[in-house]
């Protein structure tokens, strides 16, 4: 274990140490969206620093080829495809607040900037959120859809060329003529899913807009068009939802979508036609401006398949979540284990547990969940907690990848730990500005994304060598 060390400026990373087989990142949290990866090799430590000991490949700012930038939070994480010259890494990024974000492309190999994609987000409903969703990246046809504030949908090649795009509503004349009819709120960091020929997506009623019904849809990925629509009206909703939707197959060979909707109860739909196929409501008794039941949906289900540790039926894990920074604080947690066939719950996790923003991970009989002020481990088959630790506010999700936990805070420290049953601290590092990211994995390297500071944002790639050029570009 390192002691904390003070880092430079921050942005993108990538950090490898020897080759292994690759695999691409090609969606938030990864191909099954679980935050789990399966290479091996990975770092046990973090020196961020520039000099000899240094496994920073490279780390190129966030704020490549922009002159300016609002201080947006920018949650959305990066994803790669691809290794070397060829390979690519694309995130998001906020460019002025409520008016417009871009989409980036970098280079694997050595973090150069390619091209970027501005989008004009027509007065997205949280200030500087434009770069709070993830891409989904489709790589045998090299397309990326991306999402933006006010509920935008659009698909751009690999050239950075706009391919359709689609509107929840604040439509430009002109640009969309076919919209979601749903005025959209929050539903940017919402990140796309694709399914075969579809592209999953949703939309959320916001407070600062008038109320619509939300919407869970499914469009072509080819060209946009609807393939189905399905409406939740909700008896209570105040901030929209932050959730991104879930694709999975249960062992009854039905194909479902796992959505945690903006009044805090999770939502299966049948992922053919979008018929609604069960849900499960909030019981969490959290509370956002004096009302109670106020789960907003932040954190995105995970789903288990069946296994020695699972449960026949396959179980989709959720907790409860509301915004960290509302004037109420913090609020009590939990944590929802359900049959992902039935939507019954199969256990409840409520501990110390308080407001939780990210989604789980899930490493054999073991469970991690973080909430604003600590990371907590769970027995997976019984809901008991094993261990939990005071780290500060966790938004990213973590990461279980070669016996490793990985996650950032928004103190901008980065944790490295132990997949284990007891507590155990491998190496932390303060980067120096704030983490939100999620962290991705591609090419035996770790990607990890910070931001919040205007010229302390940056993407790192996190290997063996340091590489003075890009990294001072």
């Amino acid at each position: 274990m390192s002691s904390p060390k003070i880092g430079w400026i921050v942005g993108v990373v990538l950090i490898a140490v020897r080759p292994v087989q690759a695999q691409d990142w090609n969606q938030w949290r990864g191909p099954n969206r679980n935050g789990v990866c399966t290479q091996a090799g990975l770092p046990s430590s973090w020196t961020p620093g520039p000099g000899g000991s240094g496994n920073v490949v490279w780390r190129q700012s966030t704020l490549v080829n922009q002159t300016s930038a609002s201080p947006g939070f920018d949650c959305g994480s990066p994803v790669v495809v691809g290794s070397g010259a060829s390979g690519r890494v694309f995130f998001m990024h906020s460019v002025k607040q409520r008016v417009s974000g871009r989409t980036v492309c970098l280079r694997e190999s050595d973090g150069a900037f390619l091209w970027d994609y501005l989008t004009l987000s027509n007065n997205s409903p949280w200030p500087g959120s434009e770069g709070s969703a993830t891409p989904c990246v489709d790589t045998a046809n090299q397309l990326l859809y991306t999402a933006t504030g006010e509920g935008r949908l659009q698909c751009l090649d690999w050239s950075g060329t706009r391919c359709w795009v689609r509107l929840a509503g604040l439509n430009t004349s002109g640009e969309d003529p076919n919209a979601f009819g749903a005025i959209n709120g929050y539903s940017h960091s919402g990140s796309p899913q694709l399914d075969g020929g579809m592209v999953i997506f949703q939309t959320g009623a916001g407070r600062e807009t008038p109320l619509s019904v939300p919407k869970l849809m499914a469009l072509s990925a080819s060209t946009g068009v609807t393939v189905w629509t399905q409406s939740f009206d909700y008896p209570i909703v105040h901030q929209g939802t932050f959730s991104s939707p879930l694709l999975a197959t249960t062992p009854d060979s039905v194909r479902r979508v796992f959505f945690h909707a903006a009044d805090g109860s999770l939502r299966c739909v049948n992922a053919l036609n979008g018929q609604p196929l069960w849900t499960h409501f909030d019981n969490s008794g959290m509370t956002y401006r004096g009302v109670v039941g106020s789960n907003s949906g932040y954190a995105s289900p995970v789903y288990n398949p069946p296994g020695p540790f699972e449960v026949p039926s396959g179980a989709v894990y959720v907790a409860a979540g509301t915004d960290p920074d509302a004037e109420n604080g913090p609020g009590p947690g939990r944590l929802w284990k359900l049959n992902a066939q039935t939507g019954d719950a199969l256990w409840e996790y409520i501990a110390d547990l308080r407001n939780v923003v990210s989604s789980v991970a899930i490493s054999g009989s073991r469970l991690y969940v973080a909430d604003c002020g600590s990371l907590h481990c769970v027995n997976l088959q019984t809901g008991a907690k094993l261990w939990s630790r005071p780290l500060g506010g966790i938004w990213a999700s973590p990461l279980v990848a070669d016996g490793k936990v990985y996650f950032g805070t928004r103190s901008g420290v980065f944790y490295i730990l132990a997949d284990s049953d007891a507590f155990t601290l491998l190496d932390q590092d303060n980067v120096g500005s704030s983490i939100a990211s999620s962290v991705a994995v591609a090419n035996g390297a770790l990607y990890i994304k910070s931001t919040n500071l205007p010229g302390s944002r940056a993407l790192y790639r996190r290997g063996n060598t340091w590489s003075p050029s890009v990294a001072e570009a």
